[in-house]
């Protein structure tokens, strides 16, 4: 949803319609309601399924999400990301020798946490 939205407004740039409305109104009009903190916390936690499959689009959506949940979510969210990130990716670096984990998929779940990261910051 939050990327369709993105698309959207790329697409606007440059039309009357997006030249009459800033970035941060669009993202506070069309954004924001899909970053609250109950949609935020609800992709956290995801995280802590027993499926990776559903980890994996929880990454997906965090890494779109993310820079949003911060801006409206401040410290506090940031400090529950890390809370659900941190064990994460310590677990899945532990996990990579330990299970037949096909490389280069374990390659694509470690870039969406560090996607999610760059958000957060590593504190």
């Amino acid at each position: 949803m939050i990327q369709e939205t993105l698309d959207i407004r790329d697409e606007m740039s440059g039309t009357k319609a997006a030249n009459d409305v800033t970035i941060d109104e669009f993202s506070s009009t069309m954004i924001a309601p899909y970053t609250s903190s109950t949609w935020c916390d609800g992709a956290l936690s995801l995280l802590e399924s027993p499926k990776i499959d559903i980890k994996e689009k929880a990454l997906m959506a965090l890494g779109k999400m993310a820079p949003y949940c911060v801006r409206y979510g401040g410290n506090t969210w940031e400090n529950r990301a890390r809370q659900k990130i941190n064990p994460f990716i310590t677990s899945w670096k532990n996990d990579r020798g330990n299970t037949n984990i096909d490389e280069e998929w374990w390659s694509e779940i470690m870039h969406l946490l560090e996607e999610v990261v760059t958000f957060i910051g590593k504190k």
